[in-house]
């Protein structure tokens, strides 16, 4: 009986063969694609959850440092009459504000933004029997999800003091616009002069757009928390970290 050898192979059986070998070439390809999308999928959906991991703990800790400043400076001013305009290491000083968010006589939040402090017009109740003393307060260097997402948080009510939250940004001359509105009516007036037909000057009251970046707690139109239309619309700083969340307080309660 002779063996068969490639010399001797029959064409219909080196075509055989040939076929074989490229069809389980290509099986392994496929499988080794196979493999590799499912790893590259793997590490995708990993540094997705990584990066919200990190960005859910940041958004947490410029929560708690919020309320530990609102609460801080509060109580510096019952018992010391004073905590809104006075200088962030001297508050430090007297630990009514953590170390740790003291930078170069700054006060700075996890984002590594400025935290600003100061006062406000005093509020009073309906029948004037009871007048507080108020404090405003804006967190800036935010992103603009991380601002969105904290304008829709519930940061209380009438009764736990809070009177305003405003959204905004500052612009590179470092203006606040959240810090400037937050303690602003929602809906302003100017007066605008004009010349008149008869060759004198008149003047007329004209009501300015109101502010969509401001909610106000009992406001029928904008009430805190924001709307997330609305949210996005007030933290107007585009993919740069220039976006700020202001609030304002009471430091007794007076209804």
């Amino acid at each position: 009986m002779k063996k068969t050898t490639k010399q001797n192979q029959k064409p219909e059986e080196k075509s055989a063969v040939q076929y074989k070998r490229m069809f389980m070439f290509a099986l392994y390809s496929v499988g080794l694609l196979i493999v590799f999308f499912l790893l590259f999928y793997a590490y995708i959906l990993y540094t997705a959850a990584s990066k919200r991991l990190i960005y859910m703990t940041k958004l947490n800790d410029v929560i708690a440092q919020i309320s530990q400043v609102v609460d801080n400076v509060r109580q510096a001013h019952i018992l010391y009459n004073e905590g809104f305009d006075i200088p962030a290491h001297e508050l430090s000083k007297k630990d009514f504000i953590p170390k740790v968010l003291i930078e170069h006589n700054h006060l700075r939040n996890i984002y590594g933004g400025e935290i600003l402090i100061g006062s406000s017009e005093p509020i009073s109740n309906k029948m004037q029997t009871k007048t507080s003393p108020t404090f405003k307060l804006s967190f800036q260097g935010l992103s603009k999800e991380a601002c969105i997402d904290l304008a829709q948080m519930n940061w209380g009510d009438r009764n736990k003091g809070l009177l305003a939250v405003a959204i905004g940004s500052v612009n590179k001359k470092g203006e606040d616009a959240a810090f400037h509105d937050v303690d602003a009516p929602r809906q302003s007036s100017e007066i605008r002069e004009y010349m008149g037909e008869d060759g004198r000057v008149h003047r007329t009251m004209e009501y300015l757009p109101e502010k969509r970046n401001l909610v106000k707690p009992g406001d029928p139109y904008m009430s805190p928390p924001f709307r997330r239309s609305d949210a996005e619309l007030g933290c107007d700083c585009s993919m740069s970290n220039t976006c700020s969340l202001a609030l304002r307080y009471t430091v007794f309660k007076v209804d």
